[in-house]
């Protein structure tokens, strides 16, 4: 399961990174599931808790032959264990648990992705834990959680309750990781919580937010707003502060994650922090796949704010020559062709509200809402 999650989403040395290693690695897991099948049943928390971990890290590998929409970034870094889990839908939190899981208790939740190998497995293993979930650890709860997200299996509505309870029970305590779990595990699954718990878990992230990785602040970022929680101020003050030196180390994924996260959460950034977004995402714009230059060139259109002359220039070409992604669960408004035209259009009224406001910085995004934050104190920092 380590091994699995270093491919995936460690960002340091080692890890699964060639194909041969990708079908080794599968052939490992279904050999440990074939030889664990007479005591899945039988399993404790904790054996539980690594056996869905290695699972869903494994269902983010994409097998030989096999195409995976989560593992499209070219950059050679991390690209995070949740660049699907928004499986690019225009869906308020209120639609997600009606429109896009069934209740049922044998119900796997695709999220646009194929159904799971390892259901039977995971169902066995859900069951045989939802007993002991009020006793489980915080760390292995949110291992169970995510695995279970990962792999596309919805538990029952029982089993959901009763980890949520067990979740609120003990918010102060999920260290770091677990707390980074637990959320993209929860937007995985598309299950909205109470808003004290996401609350508490926000809070709890705080202070540790500089202790974050670039794919991991975009993760969190991105499941918060999936799951409809906007942070208050102060968090997000934190948290912009924060990512101002992170901003370098995002992949095309992680750019498409944060400003798809700013979209749905309805906030502007403050300018200094924006700037230095369009700055490196250009930088790195003949790296970005379809998907994410289109959902991040979108996200800026349903924010309102118009890219520099040279970043509209570049993404516009791009996106004019590239087809549709099959198969990709694309919102029809965010299509490579449509998004060019929304950003043509409001490359327009930039140029009519520059002719009307001469005075203006040609390169500052309109419209600006006025914002308390300031940048880091180091402004030599940014470009």
């Amino acid at each position: 399961g380590s091994a699995l999650q270093v491919g995936r989403g460690g960002g340091g040395g080692g890890g699964l990174h060639a194909p041969d290693d990708s079908s080794i690695a599968h052939t490992l897991l279904q050999s440990m599931l074939h030889t664990s099948q007479p005591w899945l049943t039988e399993a404790q928390p904790h054996e539980t808790a690594y056996i869905l971990l290695a699972l869903g890290a494994a269902r983010r590998i994409p097998q030989e032959g096999v195409s995976d929409s989560a593992g499209s970034c070219d950059t050679g870094s991390s690209c995070g264990p949740a660049a699907d889990a928004d499986a690019l839908q225009e869906k308020g939190p209120r639609d997600m648990n009606a429109e896009d899981c069934s209740s049922s208790s044998n119900t796997s939740c695709s999220s646009g992705r194929a159904a799971s190998p390892y259901e039977p497995e995971v169902r066995q293993l859900l069951q045989a834990a939802q007993p002991l979930i009020l006793q489980m650890k915080p760390s292995h709860l949110a291992r169970v959680i995510w695995g279970a997200g990962a792999v596309g299996f919805r538990p029952s509505p029982d089993w959901i309750h009763a980890a949520e309870q067990r979740c609120a029970a003990c918010s102060t305590s999920f260290g770091t990781s677990s707390c980074l779990l637990l959320i993209e595990g929860l937007a995985l699954l598309q299950h909205q919580p109470h808003p004290g718990l996401l609350s508490d878990l926000a809070h709890s992230l705080k202070p540790r937010l500089s202790w974050l990785t670039p794919a991991e602040l975009a993760t969190l970022l991105h499941s918060l707003a999936v799951l409809g929680f906007v942070p208050p101020p102060a968090w997000l003050h934190q948290f912009f502060q924060h990512t101002s030196s992170k901003v370098p180390g995002f992949t095309p994924t992680q750019f498409a994650q944060v400003s798809s996260a700013l979209a749905r959460l309805r906030y502007v950034p403050p300018l200094w922090w924006v700037r230095r977004f369009m700055s490196y995402s250009h930088r790195c714009m003949g790296f970005f796949p379809a998907t994410e230059l289109a959902i991040t060139a979108y996200s800026l259109v349903r924010l309102n704010l118009v890219p520099p002359r040279a970043w509209l220039h570049d993404a516009l070409g791009v996106l004019r020559a590239l087809p549709p992604p099959p198969g990709a669960g694309m919102p029809k408004k965010a299509r490579p062709a449509d998004t060019a035209d929304q950003l043509q259009l409001l490359q327009l009224q930039r140029q009519k509200q520059q002719q009307q406001q001469p005075q203006q910085h040609a390169e500052t995004p309109l419209p600006w809402p006025h914002s308390k934050l300031q940048p880091p104190s180091s402004p030599s920092s940014n470009p």
